[in-house]
């Protein structure tokens, strides 16, 4: 499997777990299809979706170039490409998710404690009184690199003990990016 693959393939499940999170979005911003499952009553501020988009766009562009950069120069030396045996794939699922899931507690419990990153960086997701499913990265830039590490250390920790799967990595990555829609 080549690295362009890879770029290709991962910039792929980024774009259309994106594109659902959009239509999700608009269906529940603008349709009665999801009203009776809505946690809050609270009706959406008009406009609300236009004003947020320019700063998820900025967030979305930054993260896929990013991504692709990084898999550019590090993809042959990070991933194994064959197929493993069965059991592989959910054991590094799994893993990647434990450490990125407690790195995202203490950083964000870090943004809550610390009043400058409160203040200065983490506002903007409180700003977020009804949200919608694509503002899980309406953020500022910084936050959610700072979010993003805990994949990356995943990654890293996954490989001081074996070699990454691609199909794991590719699994996370839409595991990841669905959780966050919703």
């Amino acid at each position: 499997m080549t690295t362009t693959t890879i770029i290709l393939v991962t910039l792929g499940i980024l774009l259309v777990g994106n594109i659902i999170a959009l239509v999700y979005s608009w269906l529940v911003l603008y349709t009665d299809v999801f009203k009776k499952y809505r946690l809050q009553e609270k009706k959406y501020k008009p406009g609300i979706f236009f004003q947020r988009l320019p700063l998820i766009l900025f967030n979305l562009a930054i993260l896929s170039l990013i991504t692709a950069v990084s898999l550019y120069f590090f993809a042959d030396k990070i991933f194994e490409t064959s197929i493993p045996v069965w059991w592989l794939i959910p054991v590094q699922v799994i893993f990647i998710f434990v450490i990125d899931d407690a790195w995202f507690y203490f950083a964000h419990r870090l943004m809550h404690e610390n009043k400058f990153l409160l203040r200065k960086i983490h506002s903007i997701h409180h700003q977020a009184i009804t949200p919608f499913p694509l503002e899980y990265i309406y953020v500022h830039p910084l936050e959610w690199m700072i979010g993003s590490v805990g994949s990356f250390l995943g990654l890293i920790a996954l490989m001081m003990i074996m070699p990454v799967n691609i199909y794991a990595f590719w699994i996370y990555g839409i595991i990841r990016n669905l959780h966050e829609v919703e």
